[in-house]
């Protein structure tokens, strides 16, 4: 069985992926919602390997995500969406 906990956090970045203008994940059960978080994160420790960035450098960043993560429980993510003028990219 899942951790409740993962579940949420995992629900969180698929909002905020969501709001970025990443692919919509909100849909999917929360197994596959953890199963493609953890696809992710490996894509995302090769590339940051490839460029040659140690865990070190990239923990602290990443440590203060979680922690402003937390800190935002209630976080909405719609609040990052930004008005569409209409004028197009």
């Amino acid at each position: 069985m899942s951790d409740p906990e993962e579940i949420r956090a995992a629900k969180r970045l698929a909002s905020l992926i969501l709001v970025m203008g990443g692919p919509d994940l909100t849909g999917l059960s929360d197994d596959e919602l953890l199963e493609t978080m953890e696809e992710v994160f490996c894509v995302a420790g090769d590339a940051i390997k490839m460029a040659g960035v140690s865990a070190e450098e990239v923990s602290k960043p990443l440590q203060k995500l979680g922690a402003a993560m937390a800190v935002c429980g209630n976080f909405d993510p719609e609040s990052l969406r930004v008005a569409d003028d209409g004028q197009g990219d």
